[in-house]
């Protein structure tokens, strides 16, 4: 008899401890969630729409990219650039004259100033041994000395563009990390659409026009990342 009430006692204690585990399973199922593409939309400047884009809760920085770009983004440059001969001589006077002119900057203490210029120059040098390839621009009146630089890739560095943009904040995405995805998803279109499609070599001793965007470090050097060049004339 007592062995009988055993044996029911533990098939008892087995069945218990088996609804506690369903239990605790429907539970941690029940606190995870499933995602499938999902697409945000937010207002954007003069009425337009800006498609933020997730896909499995990852950030398509790409699209966002892609979605702005022509739109939004080239306008915005072409319509703030400033010329960069105004810019040099503040920036020899030090960066906060300099970005308190013609600079724009994030609110937090400390940002760097970044600035969205234009100009035209002779390419004096062309610097293609580091994948961050580089050329020198002599401004006028040229003396064959390189006033600034222009990035040409295929590694184009910095944030620059991304953080020249007032319609864009930090606080629109969801961590640093989709923040990071959006500056190298710009350098990445300008190396694509534009840079990789122009011969610099030959350009070499030849005009070219630009603009773009570059943030003041400190270290006196002028690093420009363009959203255009063009060689002046239309030629290569």
């Amino acid at each position: 008899m007592q062995r009988i009430f055993r044996m029911e006692r533990i098939k008892f204690l087995k069945a218990g401890l088996g609804a506690i585990l369903l239990l605790a399973l429907a539970a941690l199922l029940s606190s995870c969630r499933l995602y499938t593409v999902v697409r945000l939309e937010k207002n954007a400047d003069a009425g337009q729409e800006v498609k933020v884009y997730f896909d499995n809760n990852a950030f398509d920085a790409d699209k966002y990219v892609d979605a702005i770009w022509e739109k939004k983004v080239v306008p915005y440059i072409l319509a703030k650039a400033v010329d960069v001969r105004l810019v040099i001589p503040e920036l020899k006077k030090g960066t906060d004259a300099a970005g308190s002119k013609y600079g724009i900057r994030d609110s937090a203490e400390g940002s760097p100033w970044n600035f969205i210029v234009k100009g035209r120059g002779r390419i004096v040098a062309v610097h293609t041994v580091s994948r961050n390839g580089t050329v020198d621009l002599d401004l006028p009146p040229y003396d064959n000395q390189p006033d600034l630089k222009i990035q040409i890739g295929p590694v184009i560095k910095g944030t620059s563009i991304r953080d020249t943009l007032n319609f864009i904040s930090f606080d629109d995405f969801e961590n640093q990390i989709e923040f990071a995805r959006l500056a190298n998803a710009f350098n990445l279109r300008i190396y694509n659409q534009i840079l990789s499609k122009l011969n610099f070599e030959s350009l070499k001793d030849k005009e070219v026009e630009f603009d773009g965007t570059f943030t003041a470090d400190g270290s006196g050097a002028l690093m420009i990342v363009p959203v255009r060049v063009a060689p002046v004339g239309g030629g290569e």
